[in-house]
């Protein structure tokens, strides 16, 4: 096809992206031609020298979000759903384009990272923050089972009137069946837990080590270390130990030797003997 003509007019086409290049060796395209891939959605012109060159669609970018706003409402193609690109901290940020209350042209971040986050907005939250007040008292008792934060006026069961306040966050532990409901009170100086069984209901309080030592009550610590203690004895545990091993065993020797002194020096008088002591023909000497 001849230069001349090709210049006049321009063809367009719908086709594969590898079956371009076919189509210009075929010579079914020419210089000029428009062609849009049905594969990758991507649209080229050709050159005159057949050369395919992508027609990309130009990002505008600002380099405030002042002068974007400047630009694209006095720009006549600006239009809603446009993305345009508006530098924040020494980086491009995408932003949507728009129409505010007053029909001018607005841009909002497409990604809010940099803001602060709400929590209590997030979904699938590991914990649920709930504050109560005293007209209405979070019921601990009726809460889905699950981790709550609970700050403010709460009650535990609705059979229990008394209404709890706390200026500090309590974490809630809600587990519960159909027959029973279990909770965990949770706090930075105490653990409590409440049961609820029928219409019976316990309350039991797990105390520190501190507690008890505070309250002079033995721990198995403790214990322990009173049970090692008694493998070893005082000096004043020993000397009155020895002095009364040595005391018995001194007196015991000496009573069985005296004895048998006694009877080596003493001998036992017959009746015969005595009987001859006092018989009257005995001559007594003057």
């Amino acid at each position: 096809m001849a230069e001349s003509s090709a210049k006049n007019r321009s063809r367009y086409g719908y086709l594969n992206l590898t079956d371009i290049q076919d189509r210009i060796d075929s010579g079914k395209l020419d210089a000029y031609d428009l062609i849009y891939t049905k594969d990758t959605h991507e649209c080229y012109i050709l050159t005159e020298d057949l050369e395919q060159v992508p027609i990309k669609s130009r990002v505008y970018q600002f380099p405030t979000e002042e002068e974007a706003l400047l630009y694209l409402n006095a720009a006549t193609d600006t239009y809603e759903g446009q993305l345009v690109a508006i530098k924040k901290k020494n980086r491009y940020k995408a932003y949507i384009v728009n129409k505010d209350d007053e029909d001018l042209w607005c841009v909002t971040l497409l990604s809010d990272v940099d803001e602060q986050i709400d929590y209590n907005t997030l979904g699938n939250r590991p914990i649920v923050n709930l504050e109560g007040s005293l007209a209405e008292p979070i019921m601990v008792g009726n809460l889905d089972n699950g981790i709550y934060s609970v700050k403010g006026q709460y009650r535990i069961f609705e059979s229990v009137e008394t209404v709890f306040q706390s200026s500090e966050n309590h974490i809630f532990l809600v587990d519960k069946t159909d027959a029973e409901t279990h909770i965990k009170d949770i706090s930075a100086h105490r653990i409590t837990d409440y049961s609820l069984v029928g219409e019976e209901i316990k309350k039991e309080e797990m105390v520190t080590s501190a507690y008890l030592a505070e309250n002079n009550y033995v721990t198995d610590d403790a214990l322990d270390k009173k049970l090692q203690a008694l493998d070893y004895i005082s000096q004043t545990e020993a000397k009155e130990y020895i002095e009364s091993v040595v005391t018995n065993y001194l007196d015991a020797k000496l009573d069985e030797s005296i004895d048998k002194k006694l009877d080596e020096k003493i001998a036992i008088a017959e009746d015969s003997a005595i009987d001859e002591m006092f018989d009257s023909n005995t001559n007594i000497p003057n």
